[in-house]
């Protein structure tokens, strides 16, 4: 597994061949690290990338013209080794393209890019999904983990969480034991003067599932509410998660084209919710930066 530097003068990054994942991103200016180290104790990823679904299939299985497949939680990019394509002191870009191993998982034969950028005191992350040569349904998302709590003597019930300064969340929430979505209820909760408090309390139910494709910052907030991370969408993300595994010392801030399936979404995979399609040699990209306040 090798290993890519970007640096600065306010932050050092690590950028993996393996799933093209970003893997360390140290903050100079304030001495600490920004990322999650993914111990394995907790969880063994920094900021994976989601591709070709986000989230689960129901039941594990889909089916593409009548014929079934199995696809893991989040697919299988993740886990692959992409190509470096281009390296440059401040940007790096791999690739990664359809293979016999994943035809057995996904029929469709696909390029994915993945371009990491360093510009001041952010990481602009751009995917390009192509269509190779027949047409192309796919979901991508991002899952970067970002250490909380950061200062010391404190706990996670200091911090909070911002979305645009919205005094209310809205979310969904996966349906216990299926890792899909009950799309039948809705919660809310207050966020007074835009922050959410978080809590351990908060994500025992799993992911808090964001549907609003005008959401376009969220951020990580200090006991005092000012921001430490801010996740800025370039382009229009219609979901958006916020997770937390129990216990461990991160909090995830997931812009998603796509989502995890309803629990009564249909077996064929062009049918299920957020789905995106190209056609033959068409392509889609899309952005966002992390920023370290």
């Amino acid at each position: 597994m090798s290993l890519h530097i970007l640096e600065n003068d306010r932050l050092l990054l690590a950028i993996s061949d393996h799933g093209a994942e970003l893997s360390r991103v140290y903050d100079k200016k304030n001495n600490r690290e920004v990322l999650f180290d993914a111990d394995p104790a907790y969880w063994k990823r920094h900021a994976p990338i989601l591709f070709p679904i986000v989230g689960a299939v129901v039941g594990g299985t889909y089916t593409v013209g009548g014929k079934e497949y199995s696809l893991s939680q989040h697919g299988f990019a993740r886990d692959m080794e992409f190509t470096c394509e281009a390296e440059a002191p401040l940007s790096i870009t791999h690739v990664l393209t359809d293979s016999e191993a994943s035809h057995a998982l996904y029929p469709y034969p696909f390029r994915l890019t993945v371009r990491h950028a360093l510009e001041g005191n952010s990481i602009r992350v751009t995917w390009e999904v192509e269509a190779q040569g027949e047409e192309l349904f796919f979901k991508v998302g991002g899952h970067p983990a970002f250490v909380v709590p950061v200062l010391p003597g404190t706990a996670l019930s200091d911090y909070f969480v911002s979305l645009d300064d919205r005094e209310q969340v809205d979310f969904r929430l996966i349906a216990p034991g299926t890792g899909c979505v009950d799309n039948q209820t809705l919660h809310t909760l207050p966020a007074p003067g835009g922050a959410l408090p978080l809590s351990e309390e908060l994500f025992a139910k799993d992911a808090l599932i964001i549907e609003d494709p005008s959401l376009k910052t969220a951020s990580l907030l200090f006991p005092d509410k000012t921001p430490y991370i801010r996740v800025t969408m370039h382009s229009s993300f219609p979901y958006f998660g916020i997770w937390k595994k129990p216990g461990a010392p991160f909090v995830c801030l997931e812009p998603w084209q796509g989502r995890t399936d309803n629990v009564d979404s249909p077996k064929e995979f062009s049918q299920k919710e957020g789905m995106l399609h190209l056609l033959p040699g068409e392509r889609f990209s899309c952005s966002y930066s992390i920023e370290v306040c």
